[in-house]
C-alpha cells in the first residue's frame, strides 16, 4: 500500500475514533450522570463519599449552548453556523493535506481537530448544545469551573500538534 494512502487511512481512523469515542461517552453521560458529580482519584477509580481523598477530575453532565466557555450562548444559530463553518474549514484543510505528500504529524493533528469538531458540531445541531462531562479538581479556580469532553481535548491537542508542524 502506498505511503500516502496509509497516512490518509490513519488520519481518517483518528478522526473517526475521536468522534465515536466522544459520542459514546456523551451518550453514557446523558444517560447516567445527570445531577451527579462523580469524583475520580489519582488511581483512576471513583472516590467513595466516605473518603478524604481529593479528586483529580470530576465527572458530571453539563450542556453548553455557546462556544468555548459559553461564549455566544445567547445566540445558538450563530454558534451552529460558526461551528459548522470552522468544521468545514478543518475538513478542507485535512483533505488538502491528505492529497499531498505532507507531514504525517500534521495529518494526525488535523484529524484530531476534525474528530472533536465533528462531535461537538453534531451535538449543537442534534441537541442544541454540546454535552461536556469532565472537569479538573486542581489548578486555578477558573480551570476547575470549565467542563470539557473528549472532543475538546482532541481539538486542543490537535491544534497544538498542527501548530508545531507549521514552518
Amino acid at each position: 500500500m502506498d505511503k500516502k494512502v496509509k497516512e490518509a487511512a490513519a488520519a481518517l481512523a483518528i478522526a473517526a475514533g475521536t468522534f465515536a469515542g466522544d459520542q459514546l461517552v456523551k451518550k453514557r453521560a446523558r444517560k447516567n450522570w445527570k445531577g451527579k458529580k462523580i469524583p475520580v482519584g489519582r488511581n483512576g477509580k471513583v472516590i467513595p463519599e466516605s473518603s478524604e481523598e481529593k479528586p483529580v477530575v470530576t465527572l458530571r453532565l453539563c450542556e453548553n449552548s455557546g462556544m468555548a466557555m459559553s461564549v455566544l450562548s445567547d445566540h445558538p444559530q450563530a454558534v451552529r453556523a460558526l461551528a459548522a463553518g470552522m468544521t468545514c474549514a478543518v475538513a478542507g484543510g485535512l483533505a488538502k493535506t491528505l492529497s499531498e505528500k505532507e507531514n504525517p504529524v500534521r495529518k494526525a493533528g488535523l484529524a484530531l481537530v476534525l474528530g472533536g469538531a465533528l462531535s461537538n458540531t453534531l451535538d449543537r445541531f442534534r441537541d442544541g448544545a454540546v454535552t461536556d462531562y469532565v472537569s479538573f479538581s486542581f489548578g486555578p479556580e477558573r480551570l476547575q469551573r470549565i467542563v470539557f469532553n473528549i472532543g475538546d481535548f482532541a481539538i486542543l491537542a490537535g491544534a497544538a500538534i498542527t501548530a508545531q508542524t507549521i514552518e
